[in-house]
């Protein structure tokens, strides 16, 4: 009938309506979780990075007693032990991980797990000067971008001290970008596929309610 009709249109109108909000609603909520994954995971990698570079720093300090010092010759000492003869011994702080860490006395690196294209160990790196000058200051510098050797990282540099208080370099820990905005991709393309799954859903529900509520044709 007309009535039923009627009834039945302005059931499906409504129902359409309502979907409407929610399907923004998911929307909305998607744009925020997204936002959150992103500086919640770039705090994790700061954090991380910063561990790294604080417990390799204790580290050095606890095998090897004595200042840091580099001799006339450019190797870097620890007390009277050379590390540039130890370069390797860096590495064993980062073989389970993707990052990477690296010594510096003011801007020079004189340490380093680096190693670039030809796998050779990045010693002729130099920091910005402007990191220094924070750094120097007693402060540890973070950057989400660092620029090493052509490759966009995520850096932390941590000061290092001698006996007297005075910094004399930076302890980095550094991870590539593109390391950390693929994990946070994946998170969320992970997301992105939850919120189309119950997105369907919902649109199936209201379809389902639509046609439930559709008259009955008399014969």
């Amino acid at each position: 009938s007309s009535a039923a009709s009627d009834v039945y249109k302005r059931q499906a109108k409504l129902i359409m309506t309502s979907l409407l909000p929610t399907v923004v609603g998911i929307v909305a909520v998607l744009i925020l979780a997204i936002v959150n994954i992103s500086q919640g995971m770039n705090t994790e990698a700061v954090n991380g990075l910063s561990l790294l570079g604080q417990s390799t720093k204790a580290s050095y300090d606890n095998e090897y007693t004595g200042d840091w010092r580099v001799d006339n010759n450019g190797n870097l000492f620890k007390g009277d032990v050379n590390l540039s003869q130890k370069q390797d011994g860096i590495d064993k702080f980062t073989k389970d991980g993707d990052a990477d860490l690296a010594v510096f006395i003011g801007v020079d690196c004189k340490l380093t797990s680096l190693r670039d294209s030809n796998n050779k160990r990045m010693l002729s790196l130099k920091a910005d000067e402007k990191i220094w000058e924070a750094v120097q200051k007693g402060n540890t510098y973070t950057s989400s971008h660092v620029d090493i050797d052509g490759t966009d990282y995520t850096g932390v540099y941590i000061p290092l001290k001698n006996f007297s208080g005075s910094v004399v370099g930076m302890m980095f820990s550094g991870q590539p970008r593109t390391d950390i905005t693929t994990f946070i991709m994946q998170k969320i393309i992970a997301l992105i596929s939850v919120s189309i799954v119950v997105l369907i859903v919902v649109i199936v529900v209201a379809l389902s309610l639509i046609h439930i509520s559709e008259p009955t044709r008399q014969e």
